[in-house]
């Protein structure tokens, strides 16, 4: 019975041994081991046992033969049992594993004992076979007799370790490619993280390991809350998922995307994979990317121009707001069930048929104008330009059309030929001769005056050189010396005709064009006899000469009343462009008098200063009144119309020599300190003074004073908008002085209105 309790190990141990006895014809004394099997259970238990177990059992000698093989060593490695004879240790062994089996001989040779370990033996058919190996060596005499070995086949064991190392490894190779943090939760512990944790949290996934997930979380009920919404869940469904705020390691709050998965067919101990999923980008570029549409769409339903898609056929497949309230309709009037041609008028459907056909040939057309038809029956003027859509054959789709109102185009054209026609009437009703001049001095133009004095008709004076009317050497002089590129004077001079006994007073006028370049002249002649009799009456008695000295005193001061007359008259032809601009000038000259005397100045720089500030906007004479007037907001192209008015102005009073110092100071009042003003862009000490004082006295009394796009502001937000703008936009210094006189001036607190007009004394 003892031998019973044998372990199967030591029971196959001592049946190799027997066997080998059996099969030896000169059996061998094995020291150390007990010399009877007598004792032992029958052979045939050890033999059953042995044949039947799944184990390879072989016995072999140090070189290699084999002594005795078990069934399951024949049937897995293909071989029948007369084969074992002349079969050697070294044909069963694969090629990788020969060199490791040789050395384990030569260590058992030496009485070295060996653990298990694994190797790899091939078939018959030479299919590979990996073995645990157990060995057990005997020796006589210290000289290794047999070797008995225990095969155990793993081989489907190392291809399922291989295949679940692949697995792993293709586990951990998803986990690392998921961009997304994903961890495994026990009981909401966390039991594995993978890398991307890092990039979603700030945590390492080591530092992650066996603590709750109330770390991802913003505070315990939020923790408690995430976990009663998702377990209930889970309970009921697999998967579920749901975007919840969760907090990163630096203190900061994102916006994940939770998606979680019950490990196994039901949920127990609350196991679960989760992804977290960092969305707070993805919602923000979301956010900014439905702002985008909004701000595209309301740019495309309210821009300023209209827009209309048309068909092959010419229906009506879409329309923009701005196309609806330019016309009238609704867009279920008029969507896909209305053609353009039903909008035309005879003329229209003309251009339009031959336009559309060039439009589907050539794929665009451009600027064409014809009528639409409002719902009211009224006719609107547009201007149409358009490209084709084709589909991947070329086979035209439809159009992409913008469609402009040019009514105002048009209106502003029709208020441009009515003010040609009055500058028209105005020449030609001069009290005095006035010839246009181009570089020979060729006429181009002369008003009646010339025509009648010289009973000419216009046709007869174009193009004569204007020699052969006024015979002149000085006039001659002039011509010359623009021949020649020298400098020439444009101070009137006398001239006497015999022919008509008369003298006139003549006067040259420089005509630039926006570069600054003479492109003409203007030749005035002014009928001086009267005045030249007197000087003759003078000259014949004394009294005369004294009582004509006076007159002529008197005269001068009326031709200086004249000229201060004429700027008046100018500031008068200002405000009557604009009711809100009305008193403007007067009072813009009075603040930049009072701020030139408080930084010292005198005099005829006094005058100078006086005569800009007041002529400072006629250059908005050449501006349309319904610019001047508009108030609602500019567009573009109507700003850079109000923004040549310094240009304008001074190319107005360009040809008058006597207002040639006030010319810089009109032409940069509009400049500022750091560049950004206009025409010309000067900054700093570029800008002329005057100029720089006249912009804050300008840009004061606008603040101060209604606008047809504004109300008044009052004197204390003036007063801010100054302080806040000085070195930028204003001289430091000027703005300094003006702030210190201001109180003194005493300007109410309550704003100018623009019926407001501050008195100005005449200059003597």
């Amino acid at each position: 019975m003892n031998d019973m309790k044998k372990t199967k190990k030591q029971l196959v141990q001592e049946l190799l041994e027997l066997r080998l006895q059996v099969s030896q014809t000169n059996p061998v004394k094995v020291s150390g081991e007990t010399s009877s099997f007598s004792e032992h259970l029958p052979e045939d238990f050890y033999r059953d046992f042995l044949e039947d177990t799944d184990d390879l059992i072989q016995t072999i000698t140090p070189d290699g033969r084999f002594l005795y093989v078990n069934n399951s060593w024949l049937n897995t490695l293909g071989y029948n049992r007369p084969d074992i004879k002349n079969l050697l240790l070294t044909d069963i062994i694969h090629p990788d594993s020969s060199a490791h089996c040789n050395k384990f001989l030569d260590l058992l040779k030496m009485g070295i004992p060996l653990d298990i370990f694994q190797v790899e033996l091939i078939t018959r058919q030479k299919r590979k076979v990996v073995v645990e190996a157990s060995v057990h060596a005997h020796y006589s005499e210290d000289n290794l007799v047999y070797v008995q070995c225990i095969l155990r086949d793993i081989t489907e064991r190392r291809e399922a370790e291989e295949s679940l190392r692949k697995l792993e490894a293709l586990e951990s190779s998803l986990l690392a490619a998921i961009p997304h943090a994903v961890v495994g939760l026990r009981e909401r512990t966390i039991v594995f993280a993978n890398q991307a944790v890092e990039a979603v949290f700030g945590w390492k996934p080591d530092e992650l390991l066996n603590r709750t997930t109330r770390i991802f979380y913003r505070s315990d009920e939020e923790y408690e809350e995430i976990g009663k919404h998702f377990y209930t869940v889970l309970e009921k469904q697999r998967t579920h998922n749901k975007d919840f705020l969760c907090r990163h390691k630096d203190g900061r709050d994102i916006l994940c995307r939770l998606s979680a998965s019950v490990v196994g067919q039901k949920l127990e101990h609350k196991e679960i994979v989760v992804i977290y999923e960092d969305i707070t980008e993805h919602v923000r570029f979301e956010k900014a990317l439905l702002e985008s549409e909004r701000k595209y769409a309301d740019f495309y339903q309210n821009s300023p121009d209209g827009y209309h898609s048309l068909g092959p056929d010419g229906m009506i497949l879409e329309v923009n707001d701005t196309w609806l309230r330019m016309f009238g309709y609704s867009r279920d009037e008029i969507v896909g069930k209305v053609t353009l041609t039903e909008l035309l008028d005879g003329e229209g459907m003309r251009i339009f048929r031959e336009t559309f056909k060039q439009l589907k040939e050539k794929g665009s057309i451009e600027n064409i104008q014809y009528l639409l038809r409002r719902k009211d029956g009224s006719q609107v003027p547009v201007l149409i330009s358009a490209s084709a859509v084709y589909d991947a054959q070329g086979n035209f789709l439809k159009t992409r059309t913008i469609v402009r109102d040019i009514s105002a185009r048009i209106s502003y054209r029709n208020m441009l030929e009515q003010a040609l026609e009055e500058w028209r009437v105005t020449f030609d009703s001069m009290p005095c001769g006035i010839l246009l001049l181009d570089l020979e001095f060729t006429i181009i133009r002369a008003n009646k005056y010339i025509a009648s004095l010289y009973d000419l008709s216009f046709k007869e004076l174009k193009e004569r050189r204007c020699f052969e009317l006024i015979r002149s050497k000085q006039l001659e002089e002039h011509y010359y010396g623009i021949r020649s590129q020298s400098r020439i004077s444009i101070r009137p001079f006398e001239y006497f005709e015999e022919a008509m006994n008369r003298y006139f007073m003549l006067s040259l006028t420089l005509i630039p064009d926006v570069s600054g370049i003479t492109k003409a002249f203007v030749l005035t002649v002014v009928d001086i006899s009267d005045l030249k009799d007197k000087h003759k009456k003078l000259a014949e008695s004394k009294e005369a000469f004294f009582n004509m000295l006076k007159e002529l005193d008197f005269s001068y001061r009326e031709l200086r009343e004249l000229h201060d007359g004429l700027i008046h008259s100018f500031v008068n032809a200002i405000d009557a462009k604009s009711p809100w601009t009305k008193g403007h000038s007067e009072r813009v000259t009075e603040y930049a008098l009072a701020i030139a005397t408080a930084m010292g100045f005198e005099g005829e720089e006094i005058n100078i200063l006086r005569n800009a500030s007041l002529l400072h906007d006629i250059g908005k004479i050449g501006t349309y009144d319904i610019i001047l007037d508009n108030p609602k907001k500019l567009s573009p192209e109507e700003h850079d119309m109000i923004n040549l008015h310094p240009v304008k102005g001074e190319a107005i009073l360009h040809p008058i020599k006597q207002l040639e110092a006030v010319l810089p100071i009109i032409r940069h009042h509009h400049e500022q300190m750091d560049g950004t003003g206009y025409p010309d862009g000067l900054k700093g000490e570029e800008i002329p003074l005057f100029a720089r004082v006249l912009c804050v006295a300008d840009a004061f009394d606008s603040m101060t004073s209604d606008r047809p796009y504004r109300p008044a502001r009052n004197k204390e937000y003036a007063i801010s908008e100054l302080k806040i703008c000085s070195g930028t936009q204003f001289d430091p210094v000027v703005v300094k002085a003006f702030l210190e006189i201001l109180d003194a001036m005493e300007i109410s607190d309550r704003t100018l209105k623009r019926t407001d007009v501050i008195p100005l004394k005449p200059r003597r």
